[in-house]
């Protein structure tokens, strides 16, 4: 485990292709980021008939507060007992770790998302600072490019999904008498939403004998290729193979954030807790429809809530949906309180995605 405060890291990065075919022919990747907010990069690219080729080291400086940051969420995810392993045909990174009493560490592991949300999280935000979004890091989740907006006209219907100004907006209107307009402002939200559609794999496949009616249009803008535009008749032969997934992603979003607690009848149906009164959530497993009684302490899980409970003898975690939530005085409650467990933990949103 890593002791003491974090001076430098370097990061190899390495992918594996049974074919030697890798995104840009990058085979590997060296990054080096120091709590100056020095950084140096080094690729190597693999050609078939020159073999491996070291380009030039890329000189970089990041502001100090972000390299505090980053120097400070690594050195704390390396102080904890990870154990070291490799996937079968996944490529791997290697991370040399020096504190500032130039004492080294070493760790490695696999190059997947599935390997650690804290180190996935943290290659968004070594990516982002870099403005590098084909970088392997951690969780080899690169990006030869990135999708900014999306934008999908629809006969009076509008959808825009805006990286820049990180907002999903949606306007319907006809015939001027009347216009909805619900618009989403959600920082990094909103990219996290883009960051689902790979810039190389959207609406790449259209239906084949496609009519020639066009009542659509589909707008990608791209950080670094030509936009795309797509039009065709809205309906299974005429829009993009994978729209259905894309619309499901989307209408998920949008159902995340949409109901407000003026329209929520988990608050106006509820009645204020008197403060000796115990709380008791009724939840449902995927699959069943028997409620179970839970405990919690916190007010503020409502219906609809997914949250994290113990269950059985050895306590194993699950996650189940809340149904109900009630509160009962002392000598009311529907069972006995010392044979009712307590709710872990709400499951949080980056856990759902």
């Amino acid at each position: 485990m890593f002791q003491g405060s974090l001076k430098k890291i370097s990061i190899v990065s390495s992918p594996v292709s049974f074919d030697l075919t890798f995104p840009n022919n990058e085979i590997e990747q060296r990054l080096t980021i120091n709590n100056r907010g020095q950084v140096w990069l080094t690729r190597q690219q693999f050609d078939k008939e020159k073999g491996t080729i070291k380009l030039p080291c890329q000189r970089l400086i990041i502001e100090r507060s972000l390299a505090d940051r980053i120097m400070t969420e690594l050195s704390l995810y390396f102080k904890e007992n990870h154990e070291d392993e490799f996937f079968m045909g996944t490529g791997g990174w290697m991370a040399e770790l020096v504190n500032t009493d130039s004492e080294g560490y070493s760790f490695y592991g696999p190059l997947v998302k599935s390997f650690s949300e804290q180190l996935t999280a943290l290659s968004k935000v070594i990516r982002k600072a870099l403005n590098q979004d084909d970088l392997y890091v951690f969780d080899g989740d690169y990006r030869l490019d990135v999708i900014e907006k999306i934008t999908i006209d629809y006969w009076q219907e509008k959808l825009t999904i805006d990286r820049i100004s990180e907002t999903l907006c949606y306007v319907k209107k006809r015939e001027n008498e009347y216009l909805v307009t619900r618009e989403f402002a959600m920082k990094n939200e909103v990219s996290e939403l883009l960051d689902q559609f790979k810039a190389e794999e959207l609406f790449l496949e259209l239906p084949k004998n496609r009519q020639e009616v066009k009542n659509y249009s589909i707008i990608i803008d791209y950080k670094k290729k030509p936009r795309k535009i797509i039009t065709g008749s809205f309906d299974k032969k005429g829009l993009p193979v994978d729209f259905k997934e894309f619309a499901k992603k989307v209408d998920n979003f949008i159902k995340k954030y949409d109901l407000g607690d003026i329209l929520n009848p988990g608050l106006y149906e509820r009645v204020k807790r008197k403060k000796a009164e115990i709380i008791f959530c009724s939840v449902i497993f995927d699959g069943e429809s028997k409620s179970y009684y839970y405990l919690t302490n916190d007010e503020s899980i409502r219906v609809g809530d997914m949250v994290v409970v113990p269950v059985g003898r050895s306590n194993q975690e699950a996650v189940v949906k809340v149904v109900k939530v009630e509160y009962f005085a002392r000598e009311e409650v529907p069972r006995p309180i010392e044979a009712t467990k307590y709710i872990l933990s709400k499951k949080r949103i980056e856990e759902e995605k």
